[in-house]
């Protein structure tokens, strides 16, 4: 019988420490709303439960999460959204740690920041919808209620799967139509 307590103990201590790497800052409910979110996710086979974690743009592994851990409040978060695990984009993005899919999270801060940076016509910025390379006057026509997703790479190694130019960044939109014609 004690064995059985000390094993169920110990079960629970790794499951409760395992979750912790999704914790939120909030000190109510909503500290567990990222996993809820992902164990959500899980259940309609989108993600694992180890997806990699996308902040701002900087990725966080499922192991070194243990040590940095999520550093936002639920109403710091402006925009969350999620590649499929195995998907290309996720891979073609993210390489092997993409394949159990991938939760990116944009800060209300860094939205924020984005809106306040330079215009468009004093940037070196490539704009992409799926394949298609767009001019700074198209972004300009797309209608915000019909953009799905809009994802920012400002690493410089990352921007070079997309050009050889020395550019500000590479912006990925994806259009709401875009999703429900992959569906």
């Amino acid at each position: 019988m004690m064995k059985k307590l000390l094993w169920m103990g110990l079960m629970g201590l790794i499951a409760g420490c395992a979750s912790n790497r999704y914790a939120l800052k909030d000190n109510t409910a909503d500290k567990h709303f990222l996993e809820q979110y992902i164990a959500g996710l899980e259940k309609e086979g989108k993600v694992t439960s180890k997806p990699l974690m996308v902040v701002d743009g900087i990725a966080f592994g499922y192991n070194n999460q243990k040590e940095s851990k999520i550093q936002l409040k639920k109403s710091d978060i402006f925009r969350l959204s999620y590649l499929s695990k195995d998907s290309a984009e996720a891979v073609s993005r993210y390489g092997i740690g993409g394949k159990a899919g991938v939760l990116m999270i944009q800060s209300k801060q860094e939205h924020d920041r984005l809106l306040a940076s330079k215009p468009l016509t004093d940037s070196k910025v490539l704009f992409f919808n799926g394949d298609r390379k767009l001019t700074a006057e198209e972004v300009k026509q797309i209608n915000p209620n019909d953009i799905f997703s809009i994802d920012v790479i400002k690493n410089k190694e990352s921007i070079r799967k997309y050009s050889s130019e020395d550019l500000d960044g590479v912006i990925l939109i994806k259009l709401k139509k875009d999703v429900q014609e992959q569906k």
